[in-house]
């Protein structure tokens, strides 16, 4: 969940300094609007976190690895105290990031054009918020309160302004986002990628299937001919490391080109971004995780977890009931893929009828064979024009193969093959470390000795 945040935040970065060079805004400051926008974050973060003026460690770990950022504990509890970032001045203050964008919104709007900059941005705040919140083991009240509270007043002003908002769900009208054409060049260009994947035979041919099926279905309706709704919901079901997440994000862009979604984004949960800790609150994240992934996919990870409790205090089935009348609600803007263990994804399914009858596509992601693990090692030190010599590729052969006769559960597949790659480089840097000179073929060259201490 942190690399998704991550990813959105640097592509909101991106869009600052764009916005700021085609517009004009934000002149005149010593900060650019992008190293606003990044510290009016950290500023957010700091004021949902710091509870008592301390931070846990777990709030810490988030702050440096969203926020890219090296200041300690003390230095970031200094900050929130030098700042007054648990004042009531701050938690009223609409962020200058913020205010910057609704102005482009607002000047498009008069130029008789609809851009949602602003809401872009309120929604980040949103899922931040709520991850930064569900990165704690014991989730606190006091956070979500603050952090309801904070967005709404974001949101307000929105409204305040009159610029096009997209939070609400809502079902399908004639006032939707409308799809676009479909694209089917885009979609070869994905499907090409996919199929340069290693392995995934199987999968493959399952989503070549569906992108045929949706082409013919065009067809008939260019041609005023009955079509039969399709179904896009499915089960991935498979070991960790397989693919799912990769092949789930290539289908959001698929289903995009298609014409089938209206935005192509993924949106990307586990049961701690659903599942609240007190009545009421469930249902709260859960539809604000829906309403942040309309017109994409909202891809669940683990999602047998949602069900797999049987406590009094457990309200994973809350999430579920309510997650499927908001798919009923929005069943044209909102795709929903479940991904986890085969056994367990059974049994997920077969907990409620509700999940049986709308989820009815199911994709199953097979283990990577050593050969192809091998590849995928292989594909990693190309990507980064390093060589691997016979006797390290060897090394590695043996390992996978080992572990893929072994069949363990903790085996994590084609994620292991790009841990023990980047360990090997470490290793390598180690080793080269001591050269007075090196070549930029030692520079370049991975070796039997640097995949044994990867691999312990």
């Amino acid at each position: 969940m942190n690399a998704d945040i991550n990813k959105q935040a640097k592509e909101l970065l991106e869009l600052c300094d764009k916005l700021q060079q085609d517009y004009g805004i934000y002149q005149g400051y010593e900060l650019t609007l992008a190293d606003c926008a990044k510290l009016e974050w950290q500023f957010y973060l700091l004021h949902l976190g710091c509870d008592g003026k301390k931070l846990n460690l777990m709030e810490c770990h988030f702050l440096r690895d969203v926020m890219e950022i090296t200041q300690s504990k003390e230095s970031l509890e200094q900050m929130y105290e030098d700042r007054q970032l648990g004042s009531v001045p701050f938690a009223t203050k609409i962020p200058r990031s913020v205010q910057e964008f609704v102005r482009v919104d607002l000047k498009n709007k008069q130029a008789g054009k609809t851009t949602t900059f602003g809401q872009l941005l309120v929604n980040f705040y949103k899922v931040m918020g709520q991850s930064f919140i569900a990165c704690n083991s014991n989730i606190s009240k006091r956070e979500l309160t603050d952090h309801t509270e904070y967005t709404n007043r974001l949101q307000a002003y929105l409204d305040k302004q009159n610029v096009n908002s997209n939070l609400e769900p809502m079902p399908a009208t004639e006032d939707a986002p409308t799809q676009k054409a479909p694209d089917y060049h885009a979609v070869e260009q994905i499907m090409t990628e996919i199929n340069e994947l290693v392995g995934l035979e199987a999968v493959k041919e399952e989503i070549s299937s569906l992108v045929n099926l949706v082409k013919i279905q065009n067809i008939r309706k260019e041609r005023d001919l009955p079509v039969t709704a399709l179904s896009l919901h499915m089960v991935f079901s498979g070991n960790p490391g397989t693919g799912k997440t990769t092949i789930a994000r290539k289908l959001s862009q698929i289903y995009y080109n298609l014409g089938l979604l209206s935005k192509g984004h993924l949106v990307e949960v586990e049961r701690s971004a659903l599942v609240g800790g007190y009545v009421g609150q469930t249902a709260i994240k859960t539809k604000e995780v829906v309403t942040s992934a309309l017109g994409g996919i909202l891809f669940i990870d683990e999602a047998y977890t949602l069900t797999a409790g049987k406590g009094q205090n457990d309200f994973g089935q809350e999430a579920v009931d309510t997650l499927l009348k908001l798919m009923e609600d929005n069943r044209d803007q909102l795709v929903v893929i479940v991904a986890g263990y085969t056994e367990l994804m059974e049994e997920f399914l077969n907990s409620n009828p509700g999940l049986k009858s709308r989820f009815n596509k199911f994709i199953f992601f097979a283990d990577y064979t050593a050969e192809q693990l091998v590849e995928i090692f292989e594909g990693q030190c190309k990507k980064n024009q390093f060589t691997l010599t016979e006797e390290a590729k060897q090394l590695v052969l043996d390992y996978f193969t080992e572990r893929c006769d072994a069949h363990e559960e903790n085996f994590a597949n084609a994620r292991e093959s790009r841990n023990i790659f980047e360990r090997a480089i470490t290793a390598q840097a180690n080793r080269l470390a001591g050269f007075e000179e090196v070549t930029d073929e030692q520079l370049l060259s991975i070796e039997q000795e640097d995949i044994t201490a990867a691999l312990g």
